[in-house]
C-alpha cells in the first residue's frame, strides 16, 4: 500500500468536527508514528514514500500535497475508497490499534512529541525548529528508534 492508500485509512476512521478528527498536521505525525511502529514490528515499511524532517514534525510529502488545501481544517471523509474496504484484516487490526492510541490528540500535540523524539532531531543535523528542512528521517533510524521506544 502506498502512503496516500494508508492516510484514506486513517482519514476514513475519523470523525470531523470531534477530538476524533483529523487534520493534515495529526495526519502527518500518525503516518510517522504508524510507519516507525510497523518497521519495529515486522521488520519492513508499512509503506515506501520516504518521511521528511519539516519545521512542524515528520512529513510525508507526498500526502502532505494530497491534503494542503484542508489548511488546518479537519480532512474531509474519502467516499467509497475501494481500496480502504479491501485492506487485508491483519494490516487493518494494526492501523486500527495507531488510530485508537493518537486519535484523541491533536496535531500540535503529536507535533511537539515528535520534536523530542531522535528520529526528528538527528534527521535536522541541530537546525532549529524554525528553519526549514527536506531532510529525510531514514526508516532504519525509525526502526531502531520505535523498537526502543516499545
Amino acid at each position: 500500500m502506498t502512503a496516500s492508500d494508508i492516510a484514506k485509512f486513517f482519514i476514513s476512521l475519523s470523525k470531523p468536527g470531534t477530538s476524533n478528527n483529523i487534520t493534515n498536521l495529526k495526519l502527518q505525525k500518525i503516518l510517522y508514528y504508524a510507519q516507525g511502529k510497523f518497521l519495529a514490528l515486522k521488520g519492513k515499511p508499512l509503506f515506501e514514500e520516504e518521511i521528511e524532517a519539516w519545521v512542524h514534525g515528520p512529513v510525508v510529502p507526498e500526502v502532505y500535497h494530497e491534503y494542503k488545501k484542508f489548511g488546518y481544517s479537519d480532512i474531509k471523509q474519502p467516499e467509497n475508497d475501494e481500496i480502504i474496504k479491501n485492506i487485508d484484516p491483519e494490516l487493518k487490526a494494526f492501523l486500527e490499534k495507531i488510530w485508537k492510541e493518537y486519535k484523541n490528540k491533536t496535531g500540535k500535540e503529536l507535533e511537539e512529541a515528535t520534536h523530542n523524539e531522535d528520529p526528528w532531531k538527528d534527521a535536522r543535523n541541530g537546525l532549529p525548529d524554525f528553519i526549514s528542512s527536506n531532510a529525510k528521517i531514514p526508516q532504519k533510524k525509525l526502526k531502531d528508534f520505535f523498537i526502543t521506544a516499545n
